[in-house]
């Protein structure tokens, strides 16, 4: 099972809150043949690796020795004390999962080489011979500066024989044979934040059978708490494959040139009807890793280019606004005059600001172009914690819609202490956890007024529980046609009042009509929380329209248990319900 995460954040610039999570639960990360410049042996410690991590090419390469160091990674997984000269020209046919991106290096370059002496060339699987690669205008093939290739959202049509030459010396120094192809079902998870381990590596007739791991994914999420994952694939290696299978040392486990005897010893015997020989498959599933990360948001920095900088300035044609190395002249054009004290001659300083780009998705755009994210669209759920499960539920509801049933429907909802309701700050829950809990009434009312009306001066009127009237106030607690009855009550508001009722809002006060047909739920709710009482009323209407409901209710916890079960906090409680969430998740998805 592959779990990724693309943040959902409609209110996040509006309302103080945990934040909210859109889960495409999925398997359609293309399975693809590629570059073990981009793969690590193993996920485990040393103790668990087979291969050596540093390998020096030899003097021939360069007049200084280790001037050209190149490491395993970077040419093909050996045992230790190999020449790094006795993999070239590598060689490369290997799988693993990708989402969007794929690096092959132009590996084995001569020292001080001109890149213009390189070519890469393909042979793609539909027969048409070999043919230059073509780097397009959309950058989705991107030459890099060392010459490496860049293949952004892989495609099926990417599949074939990729070499890089030296055509100087007519020498090839690279090929990688890539198969992109449909992912296959039953990925296995670990997750870093619960101590799951990986699988182990096995040894057996003088082979080992191992993942092979890719790097680490980007972080799903910038400012903020995020997850980023990686990819093991099954890979069989030994010293002693047939000759004329070459150098190569290492295949995965469902390659067609995988030995068979490397598949009678690691896999389970297959009777075929109608075939007399046994058949062995090896069935050790691939694994996804996933852990918890930060990293800063991008920021755009202010510079100028030109192809008319003084020449003393050598090749360069970009500088910062604020570089020292800036030419007066373009200070002068783009920048503003300052005059200081004691001097006569002007000087002039650009003061553009550098930014910082943040996007939202008001929509759900991974469901609808599913294809884009490689997401398998029947595996979708949404999760979300405190106004997080607000936004969840809002999705959950939005996509049940008539005018939405062209999309895939979900598969889950999970809602971790949700915020549900504006209509009342004085329910069971809110007078009992005012004093005890880390909500407070008047922290809720002051998140609730500013998300729906974008200002604080209605503040006093949430947290003294009369900014609505009380016969709206009982729309929270009726069902099925009552609540069409109040619309005058509605239509007397404010305009920047009037969504209070509204179901994307508010999710608790959703029709009966609008809550048939949800995806099943998970909802946790905890003893010390004001938002008690918002969780257990929404379990209970999804239950009286017959939607599916798991409802866990922890007495002794408070609210934000969930994402404090490992460090700093590492509390027990939170440690169980976000594996018990694990756990249902799997099950659901």
């Amino acid at each position: 099972m592959i779990l990724a995460d693309v943040s959902y954040s409609m209110a996040a610039a509006r309302v103080l809150s945990l934040f909210s999570i859109l889960i495409p639960i999925y398997m359609s990360s293309a399975v693809l043949s590629a570059s073990l410049a981009n793969l690590t042996s193993s996920d485990n410690s040393s103790s668990n690796q087979p291969y050596d991590t540093q390998l020096i090419s030899p003097d021939a390469w360069s007049s200084r020795r280790n001037r050209a160091a190149v490491t395993n990674r970077e040419i093909v997984l050996g045992r230790r004390n190999r020449r790094a000269a006795d993999y070239c020209p590598v060689i490369v046919e290997k799988e693993f999962y990708v989402t969007q991106l794929l690096h092959l290096r132009c590996l084995c370059q001569p020292i001080n080489i001109r890149h213009r002496l390189l070519s890469w060339t393909v042979v793609p699987r539909d027969g048409q011979g070999e043919k230059p690669v073509l780097f397009d205008e959309e950058d989705r093939l991107e030459l890099g500066t060392e010459f490496d290739m860049t293949i952004r959202h892989a495609q099926v049509t990417d599949s074939g024989i990729y070499y890089c030459r030296d055509t100087s010396r007519e020498r090839l120094l690279v090929s990688y044979d890539l198969t992109v192809k449909p992912a296959k079902s039953g990925v296995r998870l670990s997750l870093v934040a619960l101590s799951e381990n990986p699988l182990p590596n096995r040894t057996a007739a003088e082979m080992t059978m191992f993942s092979l791991w890719s790097p680490w994914g980007q972080c799903n999420r910038c400012g903020g708490s995020g997850e980023r994952a990686r990819i093991g694939i099954c890979h069989v290696e030994s010293e002693n494959f047939p000759e004329h299978l070459g150098t190569r040392k290492v295949f995965a486990c469902d390659s067609e040139n995988l030995p068979s005897f490397a598949r009678e010893v690691f896999g389970e015997e297959i009777r075929r009807p109608g075939h007399t020989i046994p058949f062995y498959e090896i069935r050790r599933p691939d694994e996804r890793r996933v852990e918890f990360c930060t990293e800063p948001c991008p920021i755009g920095i202010c510079h100028v280019e030109s192809e008319n900088f003084p020449e003393h300035l050598g090749t360069r044609k970009v500088f910062a606004c604020d570089s020292e190395n800036l030419p007066s002249f373009a200070r002068e054009v783009f920048g503003e005059e300052i005059r200081r004290p004691g001097h006569t001659i002007p000087s002039y300083e650009i003061r553009r600001p550098d930014e910082r780009r943040v996007e939202f998705c008001t929509e759900p755009c991974p469901i609808e172009h599913s294809e884009d994210y490689n997401v398998d669209s029947s595996r979708i759920g949404v999760l979300g914690d405190s106004s997080g499960g607000n936004l969840a539920a809002a999705v959950a509801l939005k996509l049940n819609r008539p005018e939405k049933k062209n999309l895939p429907p979900l598969r889950f909802q999970s809602l971790l202490y949700p915020a549900l309701q504006a209509l009342d700050f004085r329910t069971d829950s809110y007078k009992r956890g005012n004093s005890v809990d880390i909500l407070t009434i008047d922290m809720m009312a002051f998140y609730w007024c500013l998300y729906l009306t974008g200002s604080y001066v209605r503040h006093p009127d949430f947290f003294s529980n009369n900014h609505i009237p009380p016969e709206l106030r009982k729309r929270l607690y009726t069902v099925g046609s009552v609540r069409s009855k109040d619309n005058n009550s509605v239509m007397n508001l404010p305009d920047d009042m009037k969504d209070i009722v509204n179901p994307y809002f508010a999710p608790l006060v959703a029709d009966d009509a609008d809550l048939r047909g949800l995806p099943p739920a998970y909802i946790l709710t905890c003893g010390f929380d004001v938002l008690r009482d918002d969780g257990i009323m929404y379990a209970k209407r999804l239950q009286t329209v017959d939607v599916p409901v798991v409802h866990d209710h922890l007495e002794s916890a408070f609210h934000g248990i969930a994402v404090m079960g490992f460090k700093p906090f590492s509390y027990s409680l939170g440690r169980e319900s976000l594996k018990k969430l694990a756990d249902i998740l799997r099950e659901n998805l």
